[in-house]
């Protein structure tokens, strides 16, 4: 199977040079020179009227003349499979926002630091997601910060949001320049302008078009998957954070459900933020006692913001949350949001976020952030599903293709998405550091990435990141004289050097060294035996054969099988053979 990926829009960001400061060519020499005595008198009168006229002509430019570029109001969010649209994008803004500077003279200060950030806020209000009307101030002191609360109505602003900690305010307006105008009037204030995003949960493709992708879905497969199976156990005394809409209070989830409301009507509906807990903490989730708290950053519209999601992460962070799991996401990067992951990261949580369902090369943000951990979605036989954004901030992928979770009222459903994944990873987060008290989550994740099995192309790659999530490698790494060689990808490369090939990857996820192995493949009928090297605990090897590019129209069946040597009893037989058919259209 061949994931085809489309490229990921960025944000185009355009600077312009501010204009050089004017040379100011002096008056003609006068016919006959001044009396003496006048001569200071002049001085001092050209002065002032010049300062006068300076400051008059910088205050009519200033206030009157810069044009609003405020982005266009976006159309009606859509739903789909009970899960918001990212919304549309803001009509493009054409104008150029230097223009009423031009002529200006040299700029210094805090001038131009005021008018390179807000250039740059009218930039960025074209990106894809951005909310227009909206923006996010952060303050340099406490004092004003306070001063802006108290000024803000009589300026024709909007307080949405607060975070008194962080000194940072969401801020709506009707026209930008009531904005611009009191920033420009208090440049003590050393505020510093952002656009702020919507974010979301990622759509999902049609039961239809799932249905015609040749990919296999889980039901209530997973937790076999990957390893974890039912320990009741299972992240105990490990708090774990849900960032989504708001919880329902399900019997799955016992008396162990802690909520708080950060978006309007957040509870309106339950659904998404239910299955994303349900499959991390639920009775038959991966860390069954494990404490969930419900972060309530969705409201009825099925949307939240990057403000509203970071004031969540910080929140969950500051009540001891130690890993937060994020099944939303945006394409618009807000400086406050990533500061707000990195607060988390500080305290010793770590965040797992959904890449996205677009077939993008990128995920999303927060997904895209530094040590974040992006969760990509697999079927039930190990493929990449067609729509998991691929990512180059590697991270894990998981289960993510209709696996059974939780509804309200006691319902379930058969939920797809990276939405879906990410929890997979999150509840095993949980459930590790729970089999080792005392461990960190951090320390947690780098043993689930350590000792995932290695999908796609051998070695770390952008579909597959570390690799497919895998709770019993770890669990078992220690077991003494464990044999246990895998099959772990049938790959084929249509654009391998050379003409189209298959990778076909070895992986030891035993305790003792694999010697004497073979593996036997059959590619499109043609039959080899090849002769493994030695291969370490946790060592990856593979082998390239060619494919016929003429019988890809038809159909190509790749198979293999691991033999092991006389007298050698494998732990896990499941895991030493794949068979894959590979079709072009």
């Amino acid at each position: 199977m061949v994931v085809t990926r489309k490229k990921s829009p960025e944000n185009e960001r355009t600077t312009r040079d501010l204009p050089q400061k004017q040379e100011l060519k002096p008056p003609p020499s006068m016919q006959r020179p001044p009396r003496p005595y006048l001569i200071p008198v002049v001085i001092v009168s050209l002065t002032l009227l010049a300062l006068v006229g300076v400051f008059r002509f910088i205050g009519q430019r200033w206030q009157f003349s810069w044009d609003d570029h405020s982005a266009k109001e976006p159309q009606t969010v859509s739903k789909g499979e009970g899960k918001a649209k990212v919304a549309e994008e803001p009509e493009e803004i054409t104008q150029d926002p230097t223009a009423d500077f031009k002529g200006l003279g040299s700029t210094r200060g805090w001038m131009a630091d005021f008018i390179a950030n807000w250039m740059q806020y009218v930039a960025d209000l074209k990106n894809r997601g951005a909310i227009p009307n909206e923006a996010l101030l952060t303050f340099h002191d406490q004092a004003a910060y306070d001063k802006f609360l108290a000024d803000a109505a009589a300026a024709g602003l909007k307080i949405k949001g607060q975070d008194g900690k962080n000194l940072t305010l969401r801020v709506g307006y009707e026209d930008a320049a009531d904005l611009r105008k009191y920033l420009a009037d208090h440049p003590e204030s050393g505020a510093n302008v952002a656009v702020n995003y919507f974010v979301s949960a990622p759509e999902v493709p049609t039961a239809a078009e799932r249905a015609t992708s040749g990919n296999v879905p889980f039901g209530d497969s997973a937790l076999a998957f990957i390893g974890a199976g039912k320990n009741a156990n299972g992240g105990r005394g490990v708090k774990v954070a849900i960032l989504d809409s708001a919880v329902s209070a399900e019997s799955v989830f016992g008396q162990r459900l802690v909520s708080q409301q950060l978006a309007a009507d957040a509870d309106a509906d339950l659904s998404h933020g239910t299955a994303v807990a349900s499959i991390a903490g639920g009775a038959n989730g991966v860390a069954p006692a494990s404490t969930i708290l419900s972060m309530a950053v969705v409201g009825a519209d099925g949307m939240s913001d990057s403000f509203t999601l970071a004031q969540g992460i910080i929140a969950a962070a500051d009540q001891g949350a130690r890993v937060l799991n994020i099944s939303l996401g945006s394409y618009g990067d807000s400086e406050y949001l990533a500061q707000a992951v990195a607060y988390a990261q500080g305290l010793g949580a770590v965040v797992v976020a959904s890449s996205g369902n677009d077939g993008y090369t990128n995920s999303t943000y927060p997904a895209r952030y530094s040590g974040v951990i992006a969760v990509g979605a697999i079927d039930a036989y190990g493929q990449l599903v067609g729509f998991s954004n691929a990512s180059q901030n590697y991270g894990l992928t998981a289960p993510g293709l209709e696996v059974t979770a939780s509804l309200p009222g006691e319902q379930q459903e058969a939920f797809t998405g990276t939405s879906a994944a990410a929890p997979f990873v999150t509840g095993a987060i949980a459930s590790v550091m729970s089999a080792y008290p005392g461990m960190s989550a951090q320390d947690a994740a780098n043993l689930l990435i350590t000792y995932a099995n290695d999908g796609g192309a051998a070695g770390v790659d952008a579909d597959y990141g570390y690799g497919i999530l895998n709770v019993q490698r770890v669990l078992n790494r220690s077991t003494p004289n464990l044999t246990d060689l895998a099959v772990t990808a049938n790959y084929f490369d249509a654009k391998a050097t050379g003409g189209p090939a298959v990778q076909y990857v070895v992986q030891n996820q035993g305790t003792t060294v694999g010697a004497n192995w073979q593996l036997e493949t059959n590619t499109g009928g043609a039959s080899q035996t090849w002769s493994l090297p030695l291969l370490q605990p946790n060592g990856v090897t593979y082998v390239t054969v060619p494919v016929n590019a003429a019988d890809l129209a038809s159909g190509v069946r790749l198979q293999s099988i691991l033999k092991a040597p006389t007298g050698v009893a494998d732990f896990n037989l499941q895991n030493n053979g794949r068979g894959t058919l590979v079709q072009l259209q």
